[in-house]
């Protein structure tokens, strides 16, 4: 009897289950493939002192809900006389990525094209919409936690030509990480457009689950008028039915007063009352420093040794502080004298080969310049 009890129990279960999914899967039939409406986000620059050239642009994240098939851009712009780019994080079927994209570019009939320095190895094209270069790589960001992404560009001092890269910074941990960056082919340009910002679920059929965000903290800082914009104001928007875009479901943002936030991905059965409902784009404000915090960046360790006869200065920079850019290398004798400087504007380096014959009395000295500008001092 107990035996048959278990058989009749374990039938059930599985009819159940049988039953559950069969009907899943006929809800899902029925309903269209869909993506989950796009959350715009455009900041406000009117009113601003600016002359819209830019050499850097931060912005803080959290995702809230984060499903796969979803795209968080945080900057998308333009360079200064050459062509778009963006970046900002996913999350992917393959797992969370960071991305930094340039598009293709023409100049007096030429092709421009961007060129990843860092890190080295074969270029990773696109295409489709449009073509162009991007670095997609993993980055084990979490949901429910703060991000920093800095986008940061600036003459190179062997090439002559204007540099983009992109950092994160985990905000739980203090940790700075160097995604990528690249010699966009161009001289003296700079970061333009709107920096606006969206959310976006790539994958049809896939709309269904919440996805939301939160930003904050959003600076630009003005290449011409070296000043930090704060980014404050923001219209959010999505994307309106007479766009014919294939995503549908709910939609919601706003702001309270610290943050801007964006949520969309619920399921509408009568689309068109909940749109007449809710409006498509509204204006927000936030409350936030006219300035950014800049902390200032420190290294760990410094030291000059042989190298084939000449000098070779070796240094390692905590990634605790606000990574740096710039390294002017220099050479101190005994008497105080500086007998050689050599500057390097690539971020990643962590030695440099002088020209000097080593020897034991030469002290190394160093002046770092960081992505928020400050200047630090070594082994003067």
């Amino acid at each position: 009897m107990k035996k048959i009890k278990l058989v009749t129990l374990t039938t059930l279960i599985i009819c159940l289950c049988l039953s559950f999914c069969l009907n899943t899967e006929a809800v899902g039939n029925n309903r269209p493939s869909k993506m989950a409406k796009n959350i715009y986000m455009d900041p406000v620059t009117s009113g601003k002192d600016t002359s819209g050239e830019y050499q850097a642009f931060q912005i803080d994240f959290l995702g809230g809900a984060t499903p796969v098939n979803t795209y968080w851009a945080l900057c998308n712009w333009q360079m200064k006389g050459g062509f778009g780019a963006y970046g900002g994080l996913q999350n992917t079927v393959d797992g969370r990525m960071a991305i930094m994209s340039f598009w293709e570019g023409q100049k007096d009939g030429k092709l421009l094209r961007a060129k990843r320095m860092y890190p080295a190895g074969n270029e990773s094209y696109f295409g489709g919409e449009g073509e162009g270069t991007h670095w997609i790589t993993p980055y084990n960001w979490a949901s429910g936690q703060w991000y920093r992404m800095l986008f940061f560009c600036w003459d190179d001092v062997a090439t002559g030509h204007t540099f983009v890269g992109q950092w994160v910074e985990d905000l739980t941990t203090g940790q700075w990480t160097l995604i990528s960056y690249y010699d966009t082919n161009l001289t003296d340009s700079a970061i333009m457009g709107g920096l606006s910002q969206f959310q976006e679920n790539y994958v049809p059929g896939t709309d269904y689950p919440v996805r939301n965000f939160a930003v904050k903290n959003i600076y630009a800082y003005d290449k011409i008028n070296k000043a930090w914009i704060s980014l404050d104001k923001s219209q959010i928007s999505t994307d309106p039915s007479s766009w014919g875009f294939n995503t549908a479901g709910t939609y919601e943002f706003g702001s309270n007063g610290q943050y801007f936030w964006g949520q969309s991905g619920e399921y509408v059965a009568d689309q068109k009352s909940y749109n007449a409902s809710h409006p498509v784009s509204k204006t927000f404000e936030i409350d936030q420093p006219d300035q950014p915090e800049t902390p200032a960046s420190q290294l760990v360790a410094m030291t000059a040794s042989y190298a084939n006869g000449k000098t070779q200065v070796s240094w390692k920079a905590s990634n605790l502080a606000t990574p740096i850019y710039r390294y002017d290398i220099g050479l101190m004798d005994a008497a105080g004298n500086i007998v050689e400087v050599a500057t390097y504007t690539r971020p990643e380096l962590e030695n440099a080969l002088l020209q000097t014959p080593y020897s034991a009395s030469l002290k190394p000295i160093m002046v770092t310049t960081d992505v928020y500008g400050n200047k630090q001092k070594y082994g003067f």
